[in-house]
């Protein structure tokens, strides 16, 4: 077990080096916090408009599918809405929350997708959380 421990904080630590140790400068900074919040905007603005989708869709419908997508279009417009805030004005902290926030309803989504056998409510949905992944991996280490 403390071999075990001990091979996970080196692990921990030699990522924490490597990410730190690289230089870089303000313009390659500031181009990495962009990219990172025009893809969390992306991310939000096209699970705002599969809400809208859903919500269109189940309009003559007076059920509970019109009810659920309801509440997807107030949740989807409410990411929308804070993902829009690092792109207006700079705040790393809120880019790094809504990312992270983004990453997770994505990986959701595509377990939806696995469990409904819909592949390509699984492969985008990847592809967004790989992204955001990704993005979070290169960006955060930028500003600490």
């Amino acid at each position: 077990y403390h071999c075990i421990n001990q091979v996970c904080y080196n692990i921990n630590y030699n990522a924490k080096q490597l990410f730190f140790a690289i230089k870089i400068d303000e313009k390659e900074r500031q181009f990495m916090y962009y990219v990172t919040a025009f893809t969390t905007l992306l991310s939000a603005a096209l699970g705002l408009c599969f809400s809208i989708g859903a919500f269109l869709s189940n309009k003559s419908n007076k059920g509970k599918s019109l009810n659920n997508s309801m509440y997807m279009f107030a949740r989807s417009l409410a990411l929308f809405c804070i993902a829009v805030v690092p792109v207006c004005m700079k705040d790393p902290a809120v880019l790094i929350i809504i990312t992270s926030a983004m990453l997770i309803v994505q990986l959701i989504d595509c377990i939806i997708g696995i469990i409904i056998k819909n592949i390509m409510r699984t492969i985008g949905p990847l592809i967004m959380s790989v992204c955001h992944a990704v993005c979070l991996l290169l960006f955060y280490p930028q500003i600490y």
